[in-house]
């Protein structure tokens, strides 16, 4: 499953620039496509990024050591996804009554007024989306694959499913319940065939056409969309359709052509500074968000989505962002063909939590795997598709981390009840599952 996400993120935005530079009109930046050379220097990043992500698992840099410890012990399944369960369940009624999320579901807020109005709960959510609910998925799933799989199990894993994307749904986004999802169907699904992968990408097309018809999508600007098909099963498929390729490569293609005219791209390195946090940044800065000129000038999506000609009040007001890849970054930050470098940290990031995750799964040491799972794809996954290196290690992520190991191992101790846990993987046994390859 691991080489799907990752071609997935690395070849969709190609497939956009191409369609751009063949005249496909550019969402994100308003104009009409043309030629440029995009296409070829994205691809050589493409290449790039790959060849170092295979060399890195090859060398299996950042892998740790196995545990030499003879038996491992997982919790009963039953017990824990019942405790994972409630957990999820107060998480859910903090996002529909407590963040207002069901005014979300119930078409009464855009998703752009929903983050606009979190205010002082922000953090919390984010935690909640980001860690919390994908890594106690992903922690179950992992259990649920070294457990006997009976009806009663595979029932319970399904309504944790549930919760967690009806978590997602709160943001009003058709993408993040199942981004939420993906730790969990990657330790699930860590070896699979083209088949199944098709299969599972054939019920996450199907699933995004049907929140495309749930929720108004004129607030990603795509209205003329919405407009003209009223919502109907063949606007989502043009939508989904746009969302999948120009809209994940447009941005690309115009930050290339503002290098190839020597046009002024903003500055860089200033954006790194938000790496320690909005409210220790206007500490030290004495800058504000309500000072939107300046703001914008030190956070990278903010920036690379200004560059775009988003007006700001649609940005700070609207949360409105675009999606840049690190392709776009890298030309910003270093120009051609210096981009490479972040090509390079890309595939870096890449292959070492590939190592992580496979050799934590390998060694039966579930709580590791879940939080390395839930890095690559809510962290690492998110920035390769939008940029924004910071936060690969924004403070925010150390504490999300930190607070999310604890509440597993919470629950961990809840569930097994300190005397009715039972070896579910044995090292000295050969029971582990065995990860090989790039699944």
């Amino acid at each position: 499953m691991f080489k799907y996400l990752l071609f997935f993120v690395l070849f969709s935005p190609l497939i956009g620039i191409i369609l751009v530079e063949n005249g496909a009109f550019s969402i994100s930046t308003a104009q009409v496509g043309h030629p440029n050379g995009a296409w070829l220097a994205y691809t050589a990043h493409c290449l790039v990024l790959l060849a170092v992500t295979f060399w890195t698992i090859k060398k299996k840099l950042g892998s740790p050591r196995r545990k030499t410890i003879s038996t491992l012990y997982l919790p009963p399944f039953v017990p824990l996804a019942n405790i994972v369960l409630c957990v999820n369940v107060v998480f859910l009624t903090v996002m529909l009554f407590g963040a207002g999320g069901i005014e979300v579901l119930m078409g009464k807020m855009e998703k752009s007024g929903f983050r606009a109005s979190l205010n002082y709960i922000s953090a919390f959510a984010l935690w909640i989306e980001n860690y919390f609910v994908p890594s106690l998925l992903a922690y179950l799933s992992f259990v649920f694959t070294q457990s006997t799989k009976l009806p009663r199990e595979r029932r319970l894993l399904a309504l944790n499913i549930a919760i967690c994307a009806l978590i997602g749904l709160n943001w009003g986004s058709k993408a993040t319940p199942l981004i939420m999802l993906l730790p969990s169907i990657l330790i699930i699904y860590w070896k699979i065939s083209i088949r199944k992968a098709m299969l599972l990408a054939s019920i996450a097309c199907l699933t995004l056409m049907a929140t495309f018809m749930l929720f108004d999508r004129k607030d990603e600007g795509l209205g003329w969309v919405a407009d003209a098909a009223d919502s109907s099963l063949g606007g989502a498929v043009t939508f989904l359709g746009i969302r999948a390729t120009v809209l994940q490569g447009d941005v690309a293609w115009y930050i290339w052509d503002m290098y190839e005219d020597k046009q002024e791209l903003p500055p860089y390195f200033p954006t790194l500074y938000a790496a320690i946090g909005d409210r220790l940044f206007s500490l030290f800065s004495g800058i504000q968000r309500s000072d939107y000129p300046r703001w914008v000038k030190y956070h990278y999506d903010s920036l690379l989505t200004a560059t775009a000609g988003v007006p700001l009040d649609e940005i700070f007001l609207w949360g409105h962002n675009v999606n840049g890849t690190i392709f776009s970054e890298g030309i910003i930050a270093l120009g051609s063909p210096g981009y490479l470098v972040f090509s390079i940290i890309g595939g870096l990031c890449t292959g070492i939590c590939f190592n992580i995750i496979k050799e934590s799964m390998n060694s039966g040491t579930a709580i590791r795997a879940a939080l390395s799972a839930d890095y690559f794809c809510l962290i690492v996954f998110r920035w390769l598709n939008g940029g924004g290196i910071t936060q690969l290690f924004h403070i925010s992520v150390f504490l999300g981390i930190m607070m999310t190991y604890l509440l597993l191992r919470m629950c961990v101790s809840l569930s097994s009840g300190g005397s009715e846990t039972a070896p579910a993987v044995s090292v000295t046994r050969g029971r582990t599952p065995s990860v090989q390859g790039l699944a």
